[in-house]
Formats: structure tokens, sequence, C-alpha cells
């Protein structure tokens, strides 16, 4: 009988186990939007500054 509660303790650290790497996945793709916009964001303002009107011609 306790083998049998030792297997569905087994299965629930199992499913929490998926639930953080789910959870830490979508943590590491929202700092990834983060970084991406700020270094876009700097690049768009680095061509400002040497161009002001921009890249046309």
């Amino acid at each position: 009988m306790s083998k049998g509660r030792l297997r569905a303790c087994g299965a629930g650290n199992a499913t929490d186990l998926v639930a953080q790497v789910g959870a830490s996945a979508a943590a590491g793709l929202d700092i990834n939007r983060m970084l991406a916009t700020a270094d876009t964001g700097a690049a768009l303002q680095g061509i400002t500054k040497v161009s002001p009107q921009g890249t046309t011609g």
C-alpha cells in the first residue's frame, strides 16, 4: 500500500516539473522578446543619430 502512495507522489512531482519547465520556457521567451525590442530600439536610435532624415537616398 505504501508503494502505491510513493508512485502517486512521484507522479505528482513529475507533473510539477513539467509545469515548472513550461513556466521557465515562457519566462525565457518573454525575456528574449524584451531584449530584442531593446536592441531594435537602440539600433533605430543609432540610425537616426547618424542620419536624422533616415536611410532614404
